[in-house]
């Protein structure tokens, strides 16, 4: 987490990683093409503050 600027300017920049699990359905292969950061644990609550689009990652072992 790194903090910039004061009162209402101020932001905070924050950097994420996640390892995946290599186990999937073996009729349902999920191809991973978007990531979103939300601010909460139950579903259609939370906010959504970032969302990204990427070429498409597929999981193999």
């Amino acid at each position: 987490l790194i903090e910039t600027g004061d009162g209402d300017s101020k932001k905070c920049k924050i950097m994420l990683s996640v390892d995946l699990d290599f186990g999937e359905p073996d009729n349902q292969p999920v191809e991973l093409t978007e990531a979103g950061l939300f601010n909460s644990l139950e579903k259609g609550k939370g906010i959504m503050y970032n969302r990204g689009t990427f070429d498409t990652i597929t999981k193999s072992e």
